[in-house]
């Protein structure tokens, strides 16, 4: 028969097993106390660390501030490299704003440009091109002047089926030099009896460029341009229409076809401004026909509207 009994441990395997125990609770205990340690030192050390490279920093800095005021020599290098860079961004600055070529306007402005009387009745625009060439040292008469702004077909006004016929002002002189604004007929006095015209800018502008190529002609011009223009020693042929002309407008056509609007008109030289007390222009004018005279800038500027603001810049 079998006998089923329980072994007991002996004595000496219940001593070695409180040992090991207690060993493992020992251990653990300081493995938790290291690592208690370790989580208290990096906790302190970050903060301390950064604190102490912050304030070596800081002396650092204030250090090398002090070394620079104290040397002359660093502290001009500085200045130096500073107006430098303030030229270089001023530079930059101007380089990115339009840029404006034109000197400064003096407050006024006079060209010594001779006076010349007109040979003929109608031959202002050759006259005030005259005055300007003398002015430039080229002497020409107003009859050469004349032939090189040449004339425009038909010289003389015609109708045909109801339509008044008559030259081109954009390319030649209309009319005949010595002829007149108006006619009469039958006691009646119309721009369409007139025997001759005149010019516009273009082909005045096309012979001054003969002789001053930078020259041009301007149609809805500014005073800004008439004033900058003088200042340059640039004189100016202007076309307006005074107050005291022939109210009367006339449509007629060119053998092409073209439209023409005719109104009487006159052109003279623009020699010289000045600002008046009111901070205004005044213009002195060579009029080959009336004379030299001075006009204020509100009266210039209307009289010039009439004919479209144009006038030619010999340059």
């Amino acid at each position: 028969m079998s006998l089923n009994y329980a072994v007991k441990p002996s004595i000496n395997q219940i001593v070695k097993q409180k040992l090991q125990e207690r060993s493992r609770k020992r251990l653990k205990r300081k493995i938790f106390a290291t690592l208690k340690s370790i989580q208290h030192s990096v906790a302190v050390a970050v903060p301390v660390m950064t604190l102490v490279f912050s304030s070596y920093l800081a002396w650092q800095v204030s250090n090398y501030d002090k070394k620079i005021a104290g040397s002359g020599e660093v502290k001009a290098a500085l200045e130096t490299t500073t107006k430098k860079n303030n030229s270089s961004l001023s530079a930059s600055i101007k380089a990115d704003q339009p840029t404006n070529s034109q000197p400064e306007t003096p407050n006024q402005k006079t060209l010594a440009i001779p006076y010349i009387k007109q040979d003929y009745r109608l031959s202002c625009e050759a006259t005030s091109l005259q005055m300007i060439l003398s002015y430039r040292g080229v002497q020409k008469t107003q009859d050469e002047l004349m032939q090189q702004i040449g004339y425009s077909e038909p010289k003389v006004m015609q109708e045909v089926n109801g339509k008044l016929i008559w030259g081109d002002p954009e390319i030649g002189f209309v009319g005949d030099v010595k002829g007149s604004f108006t006619g009469e007929k039958d006691g009646k006095k119309s721009l369409r009896y007139a025997t001759g015209w005149g010019v516009k800018p273009g082909p005045v502008a096309r012979v001054a460029k003969q002789y001053f190529p930078e020259s041009k002609e301007v149609t809805g011009g500014t005073l800004d341009q008439v004033v900058q223009s003088l200042s340059q020693d640039k004189p100016i042929i202007w076309w307006h229409r005074r107050d005291d002309i022939q109210k009367e407008k006339l449509t007629y056509y060119t053998p092409s076809g073209k439209a023409v609007e005719y109104e009487q008109n006159h052109v003279a030289v623009i020699s010289s401004y000045k600002l008046d007390e009111d901070k205004k222009f005044i213009f002195h004018i060579l009029d080959p026909f009336y004379g030299e005279y001075d006009i204020k800038q509100d009266d210039f500027l209307r009289l010039w509207a009439r004919h479209s603001n144009q006038m030619v810049i010999v340059g």
